[in-house]
């Protein structure tokens, strides 16, 4: 069969304005409270952005209902390990970034017809294209998952923190600054002070630590909040996604609740546009995935 470049073209655009009308119908009127259950139960096999993870749950809890549970890989992939995906199901279709390679002249304009690369300079630009993956539920892994989880939910998923020790000697391996431990019933679990930066813990919370060494990357390191009172929500907030994706990342069997590690989480999600939070959350994300961290046994 003729490949119709005209029609594939056709077919693409149609799809990624399809896509794009989801995704803004979600964003309409919506804020952080919305996706924060999106983000937090999210168990991609993939390192999706936050905006395939959006447009993949808009599809699959369409496709699946209540069936539909985050974990997503492609056909292929699925197949690679051993399972298939089940007939009939339809694939949930994500935005696949591809480079391609351009070249510019000394000026920085694009060179469009090349005999010659000397003198050059190479560059990358990304398209968009459709790719399409499958959640755990549209496959052959499916009852298996289920049953996992009902033991796990009986066992592993009894405790809301992790083992103190395994971050408190993590942290102090890396933090140069003073970590306090002043035990003490009142009500402040903790703090981090930006001015000599020392953490001071009133309980022996795993949760409470990485909080604080969390105000210290977003706050002192990474630049993307300050200690300025009229941002205290916002500060709170972005330490306390950042808390997660490192404690997810120690022990993904963590089963951590946002809002039971925080009560902030519940009251202040109207602090973020869904814009400006998404871009907040692959920096965090991105320092997350830099940071040498203790993998639990």
């Amino acid at each position: 069969m003729t490949f119709d470049k005209t029609a594939y073209i056709k077919e693409q655009t149609e799809n990624k304005k399809e896509l794009q009308g989801l995704y803004t119908d979600f964003l309409t009127n919506k804020t952080l409270s919305d996706i924060m259950p999106i983000i937090c139960n999210a168990k991609t096999k993939h390192n999706y952005s936050l905006n395939n993870t959006i447009l993949a749950y808009l599809q699959g809890v369409k496709l699946k209902e209540d069936d539909y549970i985050g974990i997503l890989n492609s056909y292929k992939n699925w197949e690679t390990q051993g399972e298939s995906v089940l007939k009939g199901e339809k694939g949930i279709k994500i935005l696949v970034p591809t480079p391609k390679k351009i070249y510019k002249d000394k000026n920085g304009d694009i060179v469009k017809l090349i005999d010659n690369t000397d003198g050059l300079i190479t560059d990358f630009i990304t398209y968009f294209k459709i790719g399409h993956t499958f959640d755990i539920s549209q496959t052959t892994a499916y009852s298996k998952y289920l049953q996992d989880l009902e033991t796990k939910n009986k066992t592993v998923y009894s405790n809301h923190d992790i083992e103190f020790d395994i971050v408190y000697n993590w942290i102090k391996s890396i933090y140069q600054y003073n970590i306090k431990i002043d035990v003490n019933n009142g009500e402040s679990k903790g703090s981090y002070n930006p001015s000599d930066h020392t953490i001071t813990l009133h309980q022996k919370s795993a949760h409470t630590l990485l909080h604080e060494y969390s105000h210290y990357l977003t706050i002192t390191e990474m630049k993307i909040t300050d200690n300025n009172k009229t941002l205290y929500a916002k500060n709170e907030i972005l330490a306390e996604v950042l808390t997660y994706i490192i404690m997810s990342k120690i022990d993904p069997n963590c089963k951590y609740n946002f809002n039971y590690s925080n009560l902030w989480a519940g009251r202040l999600t109207n602090e973020f546009k869904i814009e400006e939070f998404s871009k907040l959350y692959k920096n965090l994300t991105n320092r997350a995935n830099n940071l040498d961290i203790p993998i639990k046994s």
